[in-house]
């Protein structure tokens, strides 16, 4: 085995080149790639916040709904029950017999 690591790779000579039209290239230096980066990162982590804000709100919002909606669930049928109480007992049919 060689002294060397796997991962060890050349260093490039020469600056990235991008392909715009067919035959023409055009060379995007260090600078560039650093420039285009840091505009990506910064519009990127703006845009995401906002979104992000939006939607923790969203959820408070439905954790809201939620708990009153079980909250009425609970008294419609603690209503309900009250109503059983009150209704007078239905007489029991003959089964059909006449």
């Amino acid at each position: 085995m060689s002294a060397s690591s796997d991962f060890e790779q050349p260093i490039p000579t020469k600056p990235a080149r991008v392909k715009l039209v067919q035959g023409q290239e055009v060379s995007l230096g260090c600078g560039t790639l650093i420039i285009i980066a840091l505009i990506v990162l910064f519009c990127g982590g703006f845009a995401t916040r906002g979104v992000q804000e939006d939607v923790s709100q969203l959820r408070e919002s439905v954790d809201a709904l939620t708990k009153t909606v079980q909250d009425q669930t609970k008294e419609i049928k603690a209503l309900q029950a009250g109503m059983e109480k009150l209704r007078p007992p239905v007489p029991a049919e003959a089964g059909g017999k006449q």
